[in-house]
């Protein structure tokens, strides 16, 4: 058992690594040591017991979920940045929304095993594979759009093609919100009881916006499909919180979804390497002038205006 004794500390590290090293199969095993702040958060009552790579991933950072086989490592340390992210995963499975992902989302080829067997090959793999999460969806995020939408006095939020609901999680601290996903799980029922705990109903986002759209003061939408263009039949001066890329991504929410969409608002989302914006607008009966539609970026006021990220169009 790991002692909460400091001045000990680095001796059992010491101790248990030596115990690891005595296997044979090649591991990193002192890279996998972080700070002696992660130590002393191990459950390492039967540390004896456990296979060489539990020990690895119990001095990297005490993961129960999940387990690495490798890492980027700067000075036989693994960055804060990875660690942290490494932390939200286990967060995610306790379904609790992370405070923060941090600067800047790590991604890159490594193989990540879930306590299920299930091998995902970065990241980003993991959130988009087993939690359906494809924009970072932190609570830093949230208050900066339950601020926004505060100020416009909305008290009810529907999400339409919100996934596992976190995001709809994540905002439910602030508002009302009803979250729908044509399929959220894959299964015949109408109702999921998601990963997030989050109850979201089955029904595909035109039905929704339609149905449920003039009983609630905004719709939250994240990557919409490049053929929706269901933003047109909404009634003038809804509120509309986007999240994803530019109409011109070629992979989301192409120009007819833009085209009634007027942008008023834009937040920084938590980068990775698939969602670049979060911006916040209102629904109008005729279609707006912010793009140019000859060259198809957006007009060099509205960008500015807007403080648009630079790989926006």
């Amino acid at each position: 058992m790991i002692s909460n004794n400091r001045e000990n500390i680095e001796t059992q590290i010491d101790d248990i690594t030596k115990r690891i090293n005595e296997y044979k199969e090649p591991l990193p095993s002192k890279k996998y040591i972080s700070t002696i702040d992660d130590v002393l958060l191990l459950d390492t009552t039967k540390i004896e017991n456990r296979t060489v790579y539990d020990l690895a991933n119990a001095l990297n950072k005490g993961s129960s979920n999940f387990s690495y086989n490798s890492g980027k490592v700067v000075n036989d340390k693994i960055s804060e940045q990875e660690l942290l992210q490494r932390k939200n995963l286990e967060l995610l499975v306790a379904s609790k929304i992370p405070d923060s992902w941090g600067e800047l989302f790590i991604n890159y080829t490594i193989d990540i095993t879930d306590s299920e067997g299930n091998t995902y090959k970065t990241y980003s793999k993991v959130l988009q594979e087993k939690f359906r999460m494809y924009g970072l969806v932190d609570n830093t995020l949230a208050s900066k759009i339950a601020t926004e939408l505060k100020q416009r006095g909305v008290k009810t939020c529907l999400e339409v093609g919100g996934g596992y609901g976190w995001l709809s999680l994540a905002l439910s601290k602030y508002f009302k919100v009803t979250c729908t996903d044509q399929n959220p799980q894959k299964r015949d029922f109408e109702v999921s009881a998601t990963m997030s705990g989050f109850p979201v109903e089955k029904i595909d986002a035109a039905f929704a916006a339609k149905v449920y759209g003039p009983y609630y003061d905004a719709i939250v939408v994240s990557w919409p499909h490049y053929e929706d263009n269901w933003v047109e039949n909404l009634e003038h001066g809804k509120i509309i919180v986007y999240i994803g890329e530019s109409p011109f991504d070629g992979q989301k929410a192409g120009i007819d979804f833009f085209k009634y969409f007027n942008m008023e608002k834009y937040i920084p989302v938590p980068e990775n390497d698939l969602c670049n914006a979060c911006i916040i607008g209102t629904k109008t009966d005729v279609p707006t002038e912010q793009f140019d539609m000859e060259t198809l970026y957006t007009k060099p006021d509205v960008h500015k205006k807007l403080n648009l990220p630079r790989n926006w169009p």
